[in-house]
């Protein structure tokens, strides 16, 4: 089995939030002493043109890579202040893997999942703006870190095919309710 001997496991993990609250959520988090990722351009946040989103990345107490990140084309606004209250959803969990093409097949012929957007030999998403695997090349640093993505047990539902399944040799289970 592939899973990596840390005692320690650490998780590329998101959260949806409006669109029009990346500015209120990096403050909220930063009242709460949290520090946020800063980009080589010393920026605290990136903007996507193929995915149309802006995210704010953060390690929580538990070493994991989170982000909060903005869908510009779903029409998720409010009016009211940020708060925890505020988070929408989870919508994307971080998968290490050896052979992008080959779990991305998988996905899709055994649970319909299609490509999202930009993949390559060492990243790619699955699924929709609702719900993303993200597959990551073992090795390879997570945006918003400078950690690089390993294998550890992970267990992922999510509401389209019922069923509980496996991914190959991965630690990994998919659960669809």
């Amino acid at each position: 089995m592939l899973t990596h001997d840390a005692e320690d496991p650490f998780y590329h993990f998101a959260f949806d939030i409006p669109r029009n609250k990346i500015d209120e959520s990096i403050a909220w988090l930063r009242s709460a002493g949290v520090n946020i990722y800063e980009f080589p351009d010393h920026s605290d946040r990136v903007y996507s043109k193929s995915w149309n989103s802006t995210s704010a990345y953060f390690c929580d107490q538990g070493g994991n890579i989170v982000e909060f990140i903005a869908r510009h084309n779903c029409g998720h606004d409010i009016h009211t202040p940020f708060t925890g209250e505020s988070l929408l959803s989870i919508s994307e969990i971080g998968l290490a893997v050896t052979d992008i093409s080959d779990i991305k097949n998988v996905l899709h012929a055994n649970y319909f999942l299609n490509e999202f957007k930009d993949g390559n030999e060492s990243f790619a998403a699955v699924g929709d703006e609702e719900g993303l695997f993200i597959l990551s090349a073992i090795q390879r640093v997570w945006l918003g870190s400078d950690k690089k993505a390993q294998v550890f047990k992970t267990e992922a539902i999510e509401g389209t095919h019922a069923g509980a399944y496996a991914v190959g040799e991965y630690p990994y289970k998919l659960i669809f309710k």
